[in-house]
């Protein structure tokens, strides 16, 4: 869907659009599989203009279901994105040119668009990347990868005893104070 300056300038544009799955997939930098969309995402929202110079408002609410690999046993993790955004977007080149400004929080979260208006799958598209955790994991408790032998602790117990120290640190312990 396309928000378009000259429709908004008549009316905002209310809009409820479902994308199905795996029409969005993010390849992400150290993750082989990236994170893939498990459930349709909807969209519900409206979008309006804010002054003639063309600042779009979109306000509404994304739910979908994203997964990926969790980082500590390589299992499934899935990600639950069920929440509310209002996003302002300003025409590309209305930001101040050679000059440092001070911004505040409100003013950190606004984005730009180019052209005739903005393409509402871009807005989604950022929104669930952004949902995506730093490390995501499969279960708040999840006990990882044995670093010995490689068994998932989730799974299995094992006996491994880890080394409390790499002894290629041990000559630091002559630093130590006392």
């Amino acid at each position: 869907m396309f928000l378009s300056v000259r429709e908004l300038e008549i009316r905002p544009l209310r809009f409820e659009v479902s994308y199905p799955v795996g029409d969005f997939v993010f390849d992400q930098p150290g993750r082989p599989g990236g994170v893939l969309q498990s459930e349709p995402v909807t969209v519900v929202g409206t979008g309006e203009l804010e002054s003639s110079i063309g600042d779009i408002r979109v306000r509404g609410h994304v739910k979908t279901v994203l997964v990926t690999e969790c980082v500590k046993c390589l299992e499934t993790a899935a990600i639950h994105v069920d929440s509310d955004f209002d996003l302002m977007y300003l025409p590309e080149g209305t930001e101040p040119q050679g000059r440092e400004v001070e911004i505040n929080d409100k003013e950190a979260e606004v984005g730009f668009y180019q052209g005739h208006g903005l393409a509402l799958r871009g807005v989604i598209e950022e929104l669930l990347m952004l949902a995506v955790p730093m490390r995501p994991v499969c279960k708040e408790d999840c006990c990882g990868l044995c670093p010995v032998c490689g068994v998932n602790r989730n799974e299995t117990e094992c006996n491994c005893q880890t080394p409390v120290m790499d002894a290629r640190w041990s000559g630091l312990d002559a630093l130590k104070i006392k």
